[in-house]
Parts: structure tokens; sequence; C-alpha cells
């Protein structure tokens, strides 16, 4: 199996489990998403590394459009 075989099989399961074992998986995003702060003149820039699923990429998005 190649890396991106194995990261599209674990990948389905990976964010459900971390809503799991993330204890207040809702209040840690939101909370992590809220701390961003922009002075509303300029557009957002974020680095996303890569390091994950894009869970938090697509939140962060959602709210800084």
């Amino acid at each position: 199996m190649n890396i991106q075989k194995a990261f599209n099989t674990a990948v389905a399961d990976y964010d459900s489990l971390r809503r799991i074992l993330i204890p207040c998986f809702d209040d840690f995003y939101k909370t992590a998403v809220e701390i961003i702060s922009g002075d509303g003149t300029a557009p957002l820039k974020v680095l996303d590394l890569g390091a994950s699923t894009g869970l938090y990429s697509g939140m962060v998005q959602s709210v800084f459009p």
C-alpha cells in the first residue's frame, strides 16, 4: 500500500476518533479559532503545514473566508 492509500484509509476514522479522544473537542477547536485575530483591513494569511487532515484549517477558513 502506498502512502496516499494508507492516508486515505486512516483519515476516514481519524477525525471522528479525535472527537472521542479529545475532551471538550468542540470547545478546544472553537477556542483555537477564536484566538486568531486580524484587524479586518488585510486578508488573514494562514500557513497549513499539512500536519493533519485539514480539519482545523477548514474551521479557520469557515470563520475567515
